[in-house]
């Protein structure tokens, strides 16, 4: 349940962050850490924050400048 409850926080704090383009990780790992040890608080969000990278690279290949960016 606790991992339920870590998934709907992530999700509201990446909206947040689409929104005002700030303050995934302070409103993830702050909240988060209220469900779930901090240790794995942080560990959950450093996989949220890979895949998101990920995901953004993905779908934004075409306009990324693969040059600069290695």
């Amino acid at each position: 349940m606790e991992y339920v409850v870590f998934t709907l926080i992530a999700f509201a704090s990446s909206l947040v962050s689409a929104v005002l383009g700030l303050g995934t990780a302070l409103l993830l790992l702050s909240v988060g850490a209220l469900v779930l040890p901090i240790k794995e608080s942080i560990a959950l969000a450093t996989v949220l924050f890979l895949a998101a990278g990920i995901t953004k690279s993905l779908l934004f290949r075409g306009t990324i400048d693969w040059r600069t960016a290695a």
